[in-house]
């Protein structure tokens, strides 16, 4: 996952800061014209609903995995590749863990970058899209009948 390319300066007004540097002010004003949506896709504005960050979190695994097919070391999608990574960590670090834990460890994280960001006054879509990626993904992995 990449640095969120939407987040943004809550206005001052709404907040009370007093003001916004430039940096910020152009970052903001670049981030209204354009996103990444989960996995680095870029659309036209961030998502306004949580029907867009949902139908952007499945664009986002939808492209990723016709994407970068070539590059991934089972032939499979990278966004597919969290049974290898988990096989490996388990590995090393002697634990016992499932691709739907590590799923669940990847939400985990942007539930986490999201809170981190909100309690700043900065705000990011892209943590909550690659959240519903992530559980997408982590449903996949546990259900039983794939």
């Amino acid at each position: 996952m990449t640095k969120a390319s939407t987040t943004r300066k809550a206005p001052a007004s709404r907040h009370g800061l007093a003001s916004i540097s430039n940096a910020a002010a152009a970052q903001a004003a670049a981030a209204e014209s354009s996103t990444v949506v989960p996995l680095n896709v870029t659309v036209k504005a961030a998502p306004a609903n949580a029907d867009e960050v949902l139908r952007y979190a499945a664009l986002g695994i939808e492209t990723q995995s016709g994407t970068l097919d070539s590059i991934s070391l089972q032939g499979g999608s990278p966004t597919r590749s969290m049974a290898s990574a988990i096989a490996a960590f388990n590995a090393l670090e002697g634990t016992a863990l499932t691709e739907r834990q590590g799923w669940a460890l990847l939400q985990a994280l942007n539930m986490a970058r999201a809170a981190n960001t909100a309690r700043s006054g900065d705000f990011s879509s892209q943590h909550y899209m690659n959240a519903a990626a992530f559980a997408a993904l982590g449903h996949e992995a546990a259900d039983p009948s794939r």
